[in-house]
């Protein structure tokens, strides 16, 4: 604390003053205590060795620690936040500000950079927790915006401050912060970050400080924050109470005793309309529901509830410190009655304790036993760790009209949903658009007089169909979920017997099959929150209708299937969306051997699920093999479909969907597939774009994420003018702006001239060197780690937004709990899709680098501590094992199946040697590594 001077003199012209790098210990940190309190001042600090205490006996060289000093005056203002270690440290102020005191990685020392990564990734954590308020980063970042010589900390502070939006207050100088000891380097890494101009002003660099023995230069600014106060409550608008069955909690037998009392006592006449039998099982499923449930809480801030136990303690309390307020006796009686006030209030902290500590193992063990695939949990953690948020969106963007009130906005997305479901008139081609609605009114009088199809269905079937579906799903517009049916016993399956083969036998899809519930879900990819179109729509269907749904499409699905695309990989039973990202690892691994350049189109369809033509689709459908009564089903299923879009918790006006596929329904992914299905049949059949061998995989698909490959530009642009034709044909649009082009294995960077461009709808494609496709980022650059940073960074960002930024260590959580964390929901993550990439030894060190540096940060090991000690005490192996795992699992799974990756094998076994680039024999090595049988002794020929 040697410039003791200069924090008492800028406290005297400041209110709130941040110091980085105080150099003291945990042991020591009274003197920056102490020096606030004589400065009239409350201090928050964080030392060095917080996360790491150094023993008694040993003080090396100071480093690093932050401090926020402010005036007492402001102390009711201020309120200590959670993110809390060595390099971070914040404060809210008011109501609506939050200000860190950074302190990041400075350049050099081992490790360094990987750890000025990690501390940008909490800075992004943060940002995301703390969205709602206005945030101001402040400090030391040890990294520079206007540093003319490129290095990596730059790019990637850079990049991080684009992407949270933050900004340097107008004006700010670009003169040095930082002056080197050395006398000769000087720099600027000193910044106050902030989102918006009106909420940092007046910035400078306080050059003139006397005493200032420091190498940074004062960085000063006015923040204009919200004051809180005690004033009049807001009385918000009362909902209707709302009532919730909470199946934890119901007698599943008495519940099922009761529906089957309620259906007996109906008339289930199999003479009667569908519909009519429907309304009389949903009203006597929401009559028997009613005795079930219990009212909802409406308030968005949950009262901590006390247990009987600590309720009782509570009152015998109170009562007895209102009779000790109130008591005229003797002083010797009120002393007893004291004793018994602090004893009765010494029980109820004890009984207080003890809940909290069960309550705490209740949620370890609840983690300890969870499952990869426990989304549940893993939302449960994220909300615990961020706390509750209200709903951000305060006002909606639509047709140049800014909507604020909720019930504007509500009707606003039933508008925005509306036009996106409504066809635009005279699109496409009119003489194919004709031919196309003549054909399906041909193909329905044919349907009508033909009698194929779904007839009879089966008890077993409904039941199953019953069983399968997941539970603590939303209820539909009926108020029905899957747990109303799963737990009405055989009385009702047969009652849902009897109405699917009356909708089967009438041809006719009861109305309330075709409603649904559109809930806005944001994209969170920083996007303009007020935008529309930054959301993607998730529809909750009509639960029955959805069990019916399931029956229909297995009951075609194979018939279907079998006219697939070979190179559709999405939705499909038996295989995986990684394995179009194993064909690009091939192709650009073929190309490489031949020493030719690949071209390659990522093509991003507009709102592709919402704009599918209906017509066209049960056209291809009906000569994919829907016939008959399954055919007139689907076309019936797409009649005066109709949605309502939830906001704020009520409804908005229904409207009609005359296109588009629902994102959440049964039938949807195979729909839309097959409606897709021709545009890629076109390459196959015409011989286009790139081939191994005799096998053509021109065009790897994932539903609709389409990829274009070929190694000739000039055929690769006619593929592109193919499917653009094929969209506009179609009814959709191909994106010119989202659509991308990469060139791998080029040995120059390609200029933008008129020979390789590559067009859509008559503008240029970008070329990039970079793009995410399935969830892995590929590069052009044979040098670059891309997809390892991209793994990386996935990584810490879960870890943060599950634990907390920098919570670790002796800051954090239980390690026996964090490994468990990190093995069903960071680890996954981190090596999704690795499996289809060839990893270099680079990339498998910076990925051991990283896991090993994990492990220990967890488990409270210092830096030094040996490989072997850190797997052997976290019970873990290294992470490229994992990954070595999981290619030869997928090895395993290509030899086993009978898809085109098992001809690519083949072919590749039969003509690559060790040399090649082949992921087959990248396979083998890995096979050899662990001296595992050879790659050929396990293939075995179709």
């Amino acid at each position: 604390m040697a410039n003791k001077q200069v924090v008492q003199d800028l406290m005297k012209y400041n209110d709130i003053i941040t110091i980085q790098e105080h150099w003291l210990f945990k042991f020591e940190e009274n003197e920056i205590i102490e020096l606030a309190d004589s400065l009239d001042s409350m201090c928050l600090t964080v030392c060095s060795d917080e996360d790491e205490p150094i023993q008694p006996h040993y003080r090396p060289r100071g480093k690093g620690g932050l401090a926020i000093i402010w005036k007492k005056e402001l102390h009711e203002q201020i309120q200590v936040l959670p993110e809390l270690n060595n390099r971070i440290a914040g404060i809210k102020i008011g109501k609506d500000t939050v200000l860190f005191s950074v302190y990041l990685t400075s350049r050099g020392g081992r490790g360094a950079d990987m750890e000025f990564e990690e501390q940008i990734e909490q800075l992004k954590e943060i940002n995301t927790k703390y969205m709602e308020y206005k945030i101001v980063y402040i400090g030391d970042f040890n990294a520079s915006l206007h540093r003319e010589k490129g290095y990596r900390r730059d790019k990637v502070f850079k990049e991080a401050v684009q992407m949270m939006d933050f900004i340097l207050p107008e004006n700010y100088p670009e003169t040095p912060t930082f002056y080197h000891c050395n006398g000769m380097d000087s720099s600027q890494i000193d910044y106050i970050l902030s989102k918006s101009n009106d909420d940092m002003r007046s910035v400078e660099h306080v050059q003139s400080v006397a005493n200032n023995t420091s190498t940074h230069i004062p960085v000063k600014g006015k923040i204009r924050f919200c004051y809180k106060h005690e004033g009049k409550k807001v009385i918000e608008e009362k909902r209707a109470k709302r009532k919730k069955v909470i199946w934890e909690k119901v007698d599943i037998q008495e519940y099922e005793r009761n529906i089957k009392d309620a259906l007996t006592n109906r008339n289930w006449d199999p003479h009667k309309p569908a519909n009519e039998l429907l309304q009389q099982l949903t009203s006597s499923i929401n009559e028997v529901s009613e005795k079930f449930s219990v009212p909802i809480n409406n308030r968005k801030g949950k009262r901590k509830l006390l247990s009987p136990s600590a309720a009782r303690l509570s009152r015998e309390s109170k009562s007895l410190h209102w009779t000790y307020k109130n008591f005229t006796g003797t002083t010797e009686e009120k002393g007893k009655l004291e004793k018994k006030c602090k004893q009765k209030k010494k029980e109820l902290r004890a009984c207080q304790r003890r809940e909290s500590a069960e309550k705490r193992h209740t949620g370890y063990k609840e983690i300890m036993n969870a499952k990869q695939h426990d989304l549940q949990l893993f939302y449960k953690l994220i909300q615990k760790q961020r706390g509750e948020r209200t709903n951000r969106l305060s006002k909606l963007f639509i047709d140049d009209r800014h909507l604020e009130d909720k019930n504007e906005i509500r009707e606003g997305w039933a508008k925005y949903f509306s036009d996106l479901s409504t066809p635009t008139p005279d699109i496409g081609d009119e003489e194919y658009n004709k031919m196309i609605r003549d054909d399906v009114e041909n193909i329905e009088t044919i349907c009508l007089e033909s009698e194929e199809g779904t007839i009879n269905l089966s008890m077993e079937n409904v039941v199953m169909k019953i069983n399968g579906m997941k539970n603590g799903k939303s209820p539909d517009s009926n108020g029905i979920s899957a747990e109303h049916l799963k737990f009405g016993g055989q009385t009702l399956a047969k009652v849902l017997q009897i109405i699917f083969n009356k909708v089967c036998e009438e041809r006719k899809i009861p109305e309330s099959f075709k409603n649904g519930i559109i809930t806005p879900i944001y994209k969170k990819q920083n996007k303009p929150i007020e935008d529309p179109n930054s959301y993607r729509r998730i529809t909750v269907s009509d639960t029955i209708g959805k069990i019916f749904e399931k029956i229909h499409l297995d009951s075609v699905r194979h018939n279907i299937e079998t006219h697939q695309n070979a190179l559709q990989r999405g939705f499909t039973k038996g295989t995986s969306p990684g394995l179009a990202a194993l064909l690009l690892t091939e192709a650009i691994a073929e190309a490489k051997d031949l020493k030719k350049m690949l071209y390659a189109t990522f093509l991003d369809a507009s709102k592709a699920f919402d704009v599918v033509w209906h017509d066209s689709m049960l056209h291809k459908l009906y000569h994919y093999g829907l016939k008959g009564t399954d055919w007139l089903l689907m076309k019936e299923w797409y009649q005066n479909m109709s949605s309502q879009v939830k906001w704020e918790g009520s409804l908005s006006t229904k409207f009609m969907e005359l296109q588009g596929v629902r994102q959440g329904g049964v039938w949807s992914p195979t729909a839309y597939k097959m409606f897709l299905n021709p545009a890629l049949e076109i390459f196959q059949n015409n011989s286009l774009g790139m081939r191994i061998g005799s096998v053509n995989i021109a065009s790897p698909t994932c539903a609709d994420d389409e990829l274009l490959l070929s190694m000739d530009q000039c055929e690769l642009a006619t593929m592109t003018k193919v499917q653009e034709d094929y969209s506009k044909k179609e009814h959709y649009k191909l994106s010119e702006q989202k659509s991308k082009v990469m060139v791998f294995n080029q040995q120059k960077k390609l200029k933008a001239t008129r020979g390789n461009i590559i067009e859509l709808h008559g503008k240029e494609i970008e070329i990039v060197e970079d793009y995410k496709h399935i969830g892995i980022k590929r590069t052009t650059n044979t040098q670059g780690q891309g997809h390892i940073d991209e793994a990386i960074s996935i990584g810490r960002k879960t870890t943060y937004a599950l634990m907390g930024a920098g919570l670790h260590g002796y800051n954090g959580i239980n390690p026996k709990i964090g490994l468990q964390i990190w093995n069903i929901y960071i680890k996954p993550r981190v090596i999704y899709g690795l499996e289809n990439i060839k990893l270099s030894n680079g990339d498998r060190k910076r990925l051991n680098q990283y896991h090993k540096r994990w492990l220990k940060q967890m488990l409270q090991l210092p830096e030094r501590t040996a490989d072997e000690g850190v797997y052997i005490i976290a019970g873990e192996i290294p992470i490229e094992a994992e990954i070595d795992r999981k290619i030869l699992t997928r090895l395993m799974q290509i030899f086993r199946g009978e898809d085109i990756e098992k001809d690519i094998a083949e072919r590749q076994l039969a003509v690559k040697d060790s040399t090649s680039n082949s992921w087959f024999i990248y396979a083998g090595k890995i096979l050899e590594k662990y001296d595992l049988p050879k790659i050929h002794d396990l293939y075995e020929p179709p």
